[in-house]
């Protein structure tokens, strides 16, 4: 098997799971008894909004819209890198992740240069003393 077909083989079978565990985690969410303006708005604020505001909201979450249509929507706003807007910290999801993996990229650099280091330093002297023995320094 060509090193392209291979490719090309896993990469479908990447976007197939991909889209399997979006299918299952979307279902198994809108299956849920959870109201998802009473968990996302609060009881409270929700039994003090004027009508029209519930029904905004209601409209925004997909409230009455049958589950395939919300997962379609979804799923080609994910296609046109549209990832929504984070309920946690209310700005568009691309840049929630372009913030945190400038960080966790930072991360993976250093320890990086940390292995890079001890392989190059520690780990000659590590195979020199596993192959020739010497005197034990506890002694």
């Amino acid at each position: 098997m060509s090193r392209m077909k291979w490719f090309g083989r896993s990469l479908l079978h990447l976007i197939l799971l991909l889209l399997a565990v979006s299918l299952v985690s979307f279902l198994l969410v809108s299956m849920s008894p959870v109201d998802p303006l009473q968990t996302n708005v609060g009881q409270t604020a929700l039994g003090s909004m004027a009508p029209e505001q519930i029904e905004k909201l209601q409209a925004y979450w997909g409230v009455g819209v049958p589950v395939w249509k919300r997962f379609f929507s979804w799923i080609s706003g994910i296609c046109h890198g549209d990832f929504g807007i984070s309920l946690l910290y209310r700005r568009p999801v691309l840049e929630v992740i372009a913030e945190k993996a400038s960080g966790v990229s930072l991360m993976a650099v250093f320890f990086l240069l940390l292995t890079s280091f001890w392989i190059t330093s520690f780990f000659p002297l590590e195979v020199k003393l596993l192959f020739f023995p010497g005197p034990s320094a506890s002694k």
